[in-house]
């Protein structure tokens, strides 16, 4: 996990790097899902972390990727969801 939240959390690499990063975290994420559920808070946060409003760049190069892995972690863990039913 901390491999992949220090090369998808920065553009320092450049934002092809980035991108890649989260490409493989997303294949990590649906290929290896039941053994994640212990991790979820981690790879929410790595997730957001990529979305911080005061990295302008790198949020504007995830949002895509997020968007998609965000997705897939909500239909594979209902109890990821970012809205409730009140």
């Amino acid at each position: 996990m901390d491999l992949i939240k220090n090369h998808a959390t920065t553009l320092e690499n450049g934002a092809d790097y980035q991108k890649n990063a989260l490409e493989v975290f997303r294949y990590f994420i649906s290929g290896y899902w039941r053994t994640l559920e212990n991790h979820l808070i981690k790879i929410v946060q790595i997730l957001l972390r990529c979305l911080d409003a005061n990295d302008m760049d790198l949020r504007k190069n995830s949002h895509k990727n997020i968007s998609i892995i965000l997705g897939q972690l909500v239909k594979t863990f209902p109890m990821v969801a970012f809205h409730s039913h009140s």
